[in-house]
């Protein structure tokens, strides 16, 4: 469009976690992106890859983060995390799995670990649970909340999860 900025967005994934139907790879929605305004030199920068998180539910629940993804000119913003009710339903021949969150969370700069406390999810039904987690960075230094200004700065996010 004319007179407008051009963006390209740089996106990071291991091509073995692509069919995870057929290599049965774990971390399947690892993936790591990137926004920056186009220009002709541009030079793609994106945070590494990280682990998965882990998750323990003694007293309360403990999540403990992979290690804080280092890239030059990159600046932490926020964490979030979120845990889901993983839904598994038929259609036809083929299964479906269903997302359901059931508790989101997002913080400001990169933490180590999250501690929740004991609520209802212990002892509940639910076959299995997803725990996803999301390192938000930015290409400015800047001190934003937790409201549009976060939205707007954020150049960066790599992303993991694993499943309980």
């Amino acid at each position: 469009l004319a007179g407008s900025k051009a963006f390209i967005v740089n996106v990071l994934k291991r091509q073995s976690d692509f069919d995870t139907a057929t290599t049965g790879a774990v971390g399947s929605d690892r993936v790591s992106a990137g926004l920056a305004v186009h220009n002709e030199t541009i030079k793609p920068v994106l945070l590494p890859l990280v682990e998965n998180p882990s998750i323990t539910l003694t007293s309360g629940f403990t999540i403990s983060l992979p290690a804080k993804p280092n890239t030059v000119g990159v600046n932490a913003l926020a964490t979030s995390a979120s845990i889901s009710d993983l839904v598994k339903i038929q259609n036809g021949a083929e299964t479906i799995t269903n997302v359901n969150r059931r508790w989101e969370i997002i913080g400001l700069g990169w933490d180590q670990n999250i501690q929740l406390p004991n609520w209802p999810l212990v002892g509940e039904a639910a076959a299995q649970r997803r725990l996803e987690i999301n390192f938000v960075g930015s290409t400015t230094h800047q001190n934003v909340k937790l409201d549009d200004k976060l939205i707007e700065a954020a150049t960066h996010v790599t992303h993991a999860s694993t499943d309980f």
